[in-house]
């Protein structure tokens, strides 16, 4: 009765300390007195946990925010009481958090707000697996239907949400060491296939939210495998390989290398079978360029003996016939014998350079 008010009141402090302070105790006041005492005060909560996240200025009052949250969820989650209305409080407390992230995140232009309502939304997912269940239901629907539609929408907003939820089911369905449906199921093919499109976008951030979250989605089936079957998880190490080419921009590059890598380590029959047979393939192409990139992201993915091995003996392979590419030129002038023989030298380099790494 007079606790959770006072430490409402906390939360108006101009000091930081005093902030996260209040926010620790609250959390530890509501795993005291349980759902149903708290109940009364949980529209206050979210609406105090939300300004300060969405209007605070401090990184660490907006870390602990979304840390409190998850910490609430997870309170509400295992203390299951239903209401007179025969709702259960979890859900009441979750609808509201719901309704305004997802408001936000598919009408406002401002990336930064959209971003933060993100992290609550995932912040709130992760909590438990019956949050997940909630979250989602209340979320996938709208974003679905926003990324459907021609017209101008915050599309990378809308993006950047998939893998962050998909990484809160990772997180809630760990932890919880359920034996239950993956809370994914019902959604995998719809993500699976904006993720997908996401790959074919001109720019830059979308096609990384593609990557990031096709990985992730990847790397769930390994443990679920009802979540997406064996042909789509070949499907997206093609498509996250085709990125490396189809993209000149660098950053979009290293975050595609990070996520191969990351496949490497969980799926690495996967990644030989596809992606290196792939980049074996670029790696003899006359142009210098597409010969570097194959070559060193075949080298930074030796993560793993068995591609280790393959990595090597393709690269020794390699090495004779671009020596011998430098002369045998067939070419008619000296200016195109300098360009063959830029190409061969420049391979070379890259060859003893990605052996050397691996």
């Amino acid at each position: 009765k007079y606790c959770i008010p006072f430490l409402l009141d906390k939360l108006t402090s101009t000091l930081m300390e005093t902030k996260l302070e209040a926010m620790k105790t609250m959390v530890a006041c509501c795993a005291q007195y349980g759902s149903k005492d708290i109940a009364t005060f949980m529209s206050d909560i979210w609406g105090s946990l939300r300004s300060e996240i969405l209007t605070g200025k401090d990184q660490e009052v907006i870390e602990q925010g979304l840390i409190s949250i998850k910490g609430i969820v997870k309170i509400l989650s295992t203390d299951i009481v239903v209401s007179s209305d025969e709702t259960s409080y979890l859900s009441s407390f979750l609808k509201p958090l719901i309704t305004d992230c997802v408001h936000q995140i598919t009408t406002m232009s401002d990336t930064k707000l959209a971003s933060l309502c993100s992290r609550i939304l995932s912040s709130a997912a992760s909590g438990s697996v019956e949050a997940c269940q909630i979250v989602f239901a209340g979320t996938f629907k709208s974003v679905f239907d926003q990324l459907m539609k021609p017209e101008d929408v915050p599309r990378q907003s809308l993006l950047d949400l998939l893998p962050s939820l998909i990484s809160s089911a990772n997180t809630s369905f760990t932890e919880s060491k359920q034996t239950s449906p993956h809370p994914l199921i019902p959604y995998a093919k719809s993500l699976y296939e904006h993720l997908a499109t996401a790959l074919l976008s001109p720019t830059a951030s979308a096609k990384i939210a593609g990557v990031i979250g096709l990985s992730a989605l990847c790397h769930l089936s390994q443990s679920n495998s009802s979540l997406i079957d064996s042909s789509t998880q070949v499907s997206i190490a093609d498509s996250i390989t085709a990125v490396l080419f189809d993209s000149e921009d660098e950053s979009v590059r290293t975050r595609t290398v990070e996520a191969l890598i990351s496949l490497a380590k969980a799926t690495p029959d996967l990644i030989l079978s596809k992606t290196v047979q792939r980049l074996v393939v670029q790696a003899k192409s006359q142009e210098a360029a597409t010969a570097s990139v194959a070559l060193k992201s075949m080298a930074s993915l030796c993560v793993h003996p068995i591609i280790f091995a393959r990595v090597v003996n393709e690269i020794l392979d390699m090495i004779p016939s671009s020596l011998v590419s430098t002369s045998t030129s067939t070419s008619i002038g000296p200016g195109d014998r300098m360009e063959v023989d830029s190409v061969g030298i420049s391979r070379d380099k890259i060859l003893f350079e990605c052996l050397s790494t691996a």
